[in-house]
């Protein structure tokens, strides 16, 4: 049975006007909300996005060695773009390792999102960043030199 969010019995299957999953079952409502079948807008999984990925870890490595080289260091910032290198970093190795249609494939694909998320706030947060940002790089290609 199926109990709306008042405590009332949900109408039978039969009655119920929510849309059918594939196999013709109704989605339980879980606290009065409806639950629908989860439908990928792809039939078939995505690769896992490496170059992407990779190309955001970048950024955020050279985001994180401007913060660093700011006098005073900020420490807050510095532990927020590692924990957002961590996630790329995870995710770059699970998506590598695993394939798409997966679990450890999908949690790959959820990190880098999450990465990707947390890279945007931080970014719109600053705004003197960009200059810092390139400053410190510059910075490391001279000692390479």
């Amino acid at each position: 049975m199926i109990v709306n969010t008042d405590g009332a019995a949900a109408p039978s299957r039969a009655t119920r006007s929510n849309k059918a999953a594939p196999s013709g079952r109704l989605r339980p409502a879980l606290g009065g909300v409806r639950l629908y079948p989860l439908q990928s807008r792809t039939p078939f999984p995505r690769p896992f996005p490496r170059a992407v990925v990779r190309d955001l870890l970048g950024i955020v490595r050279v985001l994180y060695r401007a913060e660093a080289s700011k006098v005073p260091v900020d420490r807050g910032r510095v532990e927020q773009l590692r924990q957002m290198g961590e996630l790329y970093r995870l995710a770059l190795e699970m998506g590598t390792k695993y394939e798409p249609d997966t679990m450890a494939g999908r949690a790959a694909v959820v990190k880098a999102e999450r990465a990707t998320t947390l890279l945007g706030e931080f970014v719109a947060s600053s705004d003197e960043l960009v200059v810092l940002a390139v400053a410190a790089t510059a910075e490391r290609m001279r000692r390479v030199r």
